[in-house]
């Protein structure tokens, strides 16, 4: 999501104006690699698409809403989570960081067995939270949201074709951002 929002941002509501994927994914820690799957994977849902050739894209009006109902969700997590504040605390990210691990290594090892959609979407989903644990600041609420995102499709799938090392990492973790 933090992509998308970044494209959201550069965009200023001009659905039309394309802005270089690389770009926005070294601005919030992305190397360019993460930057173009994750792209991808957001035309691929059409929450962005592609104009023209080369590594660039603009939003959609699904783009668009998906990111303004996301901060609306995350403005009102961050309310209910004022006490932890806006920032990951240290044990926060001693927990994230062997949850990314769990979720790459299993979308590397069992790619076939998840399926295209859900790798894909995992792949995702670890990238984020890898950009916010590069940033100087990762986002409480990013992060939250991330996991929930994850939780959901962990469910949907079940323990079997999740694993239990990764599933034990994602309810770790949810279990203390939630």
């Amino acid at each position: 999501m933090a992509l998308l929002g970044g494209l959201y941002d550069a965009v200023d509501g001009d659905r039309l104006q394309e802005v270089s994927w690389d770009r926005l994914g070294s601005q919030i820690g992305m190397d360019a690699k993460e930057a173009d799957r994750t792209a991808r994977w957001l035309i691929d849902r059409d929450l962005a698409g592609m104009m023209s050739m080369g590594a660039s894209m603009h939003i959609t009006p699904a783009g668009m809403d998906a990111v303004e109902e996301w901060r609306a969700h995350a403005a009102n997590d961050e309310d209910l989570t004022a006490p932890h504040g806006a920032v990951l605390t240290t044990e926060e990210t001693r927990v994230v960081e062997p949850l990314i691990r769990a979720l790459q290594m299993l979308v590397e090892q069992e790619r076939e067995r998840l399926g295209q959609s859900l790798a894909n979407d995992l792949e995702a989903q670890a990238a984020t939270l890898n950009a916010q644990m590069h940033s100087p600041s990762p986002r409480r609420s990013v992060v939250a949201a991330v996991v929930g995102s994850i939780k959901w499709a962990a469910d949907g799938a079940g323990q079997t074709v999740m694993g239990a090392v990764a599933m034990a990492a994602i309810e770790t973790a949810w279990g203390l951002l939630h």
